[in-house]
């Protein structure tokens, strides 16, 4: 036991494990729940928990409520799933669902970089969810409250759209690409929307990471003089303020030899890149180690 809580610790201190953190986190939420559910259970006050969390941390459809608890547009990604044995299972491959996609985008992206992903990937679900809720007249009048891990959808559109021809290793040796596979959930979650609004968020949290990894490989050769919360390393919180206090100036730097024809990366070059972007981040690549990134990519 005490070795667990030693290997938490070290996780929450490193400053890397972006990905560890956030399953960590997760898996430390839902673990609380359930033993407090189980404690409830027993002296026969079962229900009172849940109905604390729909009441103050789920993401409510319509706007008026949500202005009585705007916090939920950030804590609706982080209900746990429930005491039973479904939720124990949900719970499990929701995890290794986002573990599974998560290792791809983090050695692409760094870790800073990644927890900022994960974060605007639900409140932009979330946003999308209300928005739609209001003013299109099909989701008017639904009166759900709303509590998914939806954030995991925006790292898998981010980890397609970043390495769309990526083949990663599935089980009984399946070999599919990496866009179709993203493809295919995208198209269950549109099948499941005319009955499950919680598909609403999901498709909101693909769009952010399909938006927001495309912006990136877009201005990944362009240099800002300031602001920026994209692409600068640091907290989210502070670039977040630099995009809104200070207007963003970029100079191109591409040149004739970016414009040039695709040109081949050997998988020894690549693996070396996806590395030393694991380790130091992703701002820690030369101008010609991002340029061999982006080719190996396309």
């Amino acid at each position: 036991m005490q070795e667990l809580i030693l290997y938490i610790k070290k996780i929450f201190n490193s400053t890397g494990n972006g990905d560890k953190k956030v399953i960590l986190t997760h898996l430390l939420i839902n673990g609380t729940y359930w033993a407090i559910s189980l404690l409830l259970l027993l002296i026969g006050r079962s229900g009172y928990l849940d109905y604390f969390l729909e009441k103050y941390a789920y993401l409510p459809t319509s706007i008026s409520v949500f202005l009585y608890k705007p916090w939920s547009l950030l804590t609706y990604f982080f209900i746990p799933c429930s005491f039973s044995i479904y939720g124990i299972y949900t719970c499990l491959a929701s995890l290794s669902f986002l573990y599974f996609f998560s290792s791809i985008i983090m050695r692409l992206i760094g870790s800073d970089m990644f927890i900022f992903l994960y974060f605007s990937s639900g409140i932009f679900g979330g946003v999308v969810t209300l928005f739609c809720c209001y003013f299109l007249p099909y989701f008017k009048g639904v009166d759900q409250s709303i509590a998914i891990p939806v954030a995991t959808y925006g790292v898998m559109s981010s980890a397609a759209t970043f390495a769309p021809n990526l083949i990663p290793l599935l089980p009984f040796f399946l070999r599919i690409r990496l866009k179709y596979i993203a493809t295919g959930f995208i198209f269950l979650l549109l099948l499941r929307l005319n009955s499950d609004l919680s598909a609403l968020p999901q498709l909101g949290s693909a769009l952010w990471g399909l938006g927001y990894v495309s912006y990136m490989k877009k201005n990944s050769y362009q240099q800002r003089s300031e602001g920026g919360f994209l692409i600068k390393k640091s907290s989210f919180a502070s670039n977040f303020i630099n995009k809104l206090l200070k207007k963003t100036k970029f100079y191109s730097l591409h040149n004739s030899s970016i414009r040039r024809s695709k040109r081949e990366i050997s998988k020894e070059r690549l693996q070396e890149l996806l590395d030393k972007v694991s380790s130091s981040g992703y701002q820690s690549l030369s101008k010609e180690e991002k340029e061999d990134l982006f080719y190996a990519g396309k």
